[in-house]
């Protein structure tokens, strides 16, 4: 349950997994415009808590990021506008 504030740049390129919640070694900027956080180019902070991790991560695409699909993984977070 660690909360954490990073300041985040959009971007469209990168490898994200999940949906929603998100595997550790995921890329922010992608993640948070998969979100809808953040446009690409728009930076703000942004809250990342760290979640209990789930049995799979379903991929999706939303707002010009394709996220993949990933089974088990031991660590997660969301992002989150502050």
């Amino acid at each position: 349950g660690a909360t954490y504030y990073f300041r985040i740049t959009g971007v469209t390129e990168g490898q994200v997994w999940g949906t929603d919640t998100y595997t550790r070694d995921s890329v922010l900027g992608a993640a948070a415009v998969h979100a809808g956080l953040l446009k690409p180019g728009q930076t703000a902070v942004l809250r990342l808590v760290v979640v209990p991790p789930l049995p799979s991560y379903p991929g999706s695409t939303r707002n010009g990021v394709t996220t993949s699909d990933y089974g088990d993984f031991p660590q997660a977070w969301t992002l989150s506008a502050i």
